[in-house]
């Protein structure tokens, strides 16, 4: 019976949104003041349902082969592009696997690009499950993406993936020509931890050689994990407080001795200014909401240009639901534009 009910709410998160509306008819989740989306509803059922082991038996395997089955059911479909190249760079510690999206099959000028680092809590999430984000992310921007496979934990303990961006990033910038790449026009991004990341390298990076622009999706900041968000959605909405407890224990030595390094927390840093230009893009029922918007303001204070865009009836992940919750695609359009003005804006300022 169990499995005939998976099978049923899988088939109807494939079907049209309303179908999910009609499912949850009377019987919609809300919250906060806000309306969870009845797909997204439905797919925190379907999440629950086949969950492995309850959190003291999970292993960093296991939760990698979560994300791995999660993405190749919910995430849109291969996306063409004309030109995908895998590298291995140089690394601190062992070579960095690196995936080369670009929009056009050759192109007279070096083209602008886009660094990015994927979600996961820095313990699980690849190259492969955010292929499709990234290839979107080149299609919709017309730039370059850099998608990085920095080192997970626990197997590399903090701050082994910061160190890695960092080196991907520099790397960027030195082989810019011969990648065909603007070394005047790099952006960075990525998604949860991978959106940690991104803010902890424009912090860490010298103004005058930082990124020019910073994507954040549902970024993960403020170890503190004491905000109203934390508290009103720590349980049931895809991401819950006691997985993100266990993602810190894998990525940590010791959280509560490091929790105040702003490599790792990244609001901690007390001097926003200068930063580079960002997007914050977060969704309604998510634990991580309210950190994003703190730090949305606290750029704005400090002088710095920041957008941030909620998408209230939305949770955590939603960009890897794309293949079947429309709003996670239309952030990846909405990411692309700004992209796009982001780096004409630069080139007009350029000498």
């Amino acid at each position: 019976m169990a499995k005939l009910l998976t099978l049923t709410r899988l088939l109807v998160l494939k079907m049209p949104a309303w179908v999910s509306a009609l499912w949850y008819l009377g019987r919609r989740v809300k919250k906060d003041g806000l309306t969870l989306n009845a797909k997204v509803q439905l797919l925190c059922k379907f999440a629950d349902s086949i969950r492995t082991p309850p959190i003291d038996g999970l292993t960093p395997e296991l939760s990698r082969q979560q994300i791995n089955k999660f993405s190749k059911l919910f995430g849109a479909g291969e996306v063409p592009l004309n030109n995908i190249t895998d590298r291995n760079i140089p690394g601190p510690k062992n070579s960095i696997p690196v995936r080369i999206y670009s929009p056009f099959k050759q192109s007279a000028e070096p083209l602008p690009a886009l660094l990015y680092f994927h979600g996961g809590g820095w313990v699980q999430g690849s190259i492969e499950t955010h292929d499709t984000i990234c290839r979107l992310l080149a299609l919709y921007s017309g730039g370059l993406v850099f998608s990085v496979d920095y080192a997970l934990a626990p197997e590399n303990k903090f701050p082994a993936a910061v160190n890695d961006c960092l080196t991907a990033f520099t790397w960027v910038k030195v082989h810019a020509k011969e990648l065909n790449a603007d070394p005047r026009l790099i952006a960075v991004g990525g998604d949860s931890s991978g959106g940690n990341l991104a803010a902890v390298l424009c912090q860490q990076t010298p103004k005058d050689t930082c990124p020019m622009f910073q994507l954040l999706f549902y970024p993960a900041l403020d170890g503190r994990l004491s905000s109203h968000s934390h508290t009103v959605f720590k349980s049931g909405f895809f991401l819950t407080r006691e997985k993100i407890d266990w993602f810190l224990e894998q990525y940590t030595e010791d959280f509560k001795a490091q929790r105040e390094d702003p490599r790792l927390s990244p609001s901690e840093q007390t001097d926003l200014y200068g930063q580079p230009p960002a997007l914050i893009i977060t969704a309604g029922f998510d634990p991580l909401r309210d950190e994003a918007y703190d730090y949305h303001t606290r750029l704005l204070d400090s002088g710095v240009k920041s957008e941030y865009l909620q998408y209230d009836t939305m949770v955590h992940a939603f960009l890897n639901m794309a293949g079947v919750i429309n709003q996670g695609n239309d952030a990846l359009v909405h990411a692309g534009k700004s992209l796009r003005m982001a780096w004409n804006n630069k080139r007009l300022n350029l000498p």
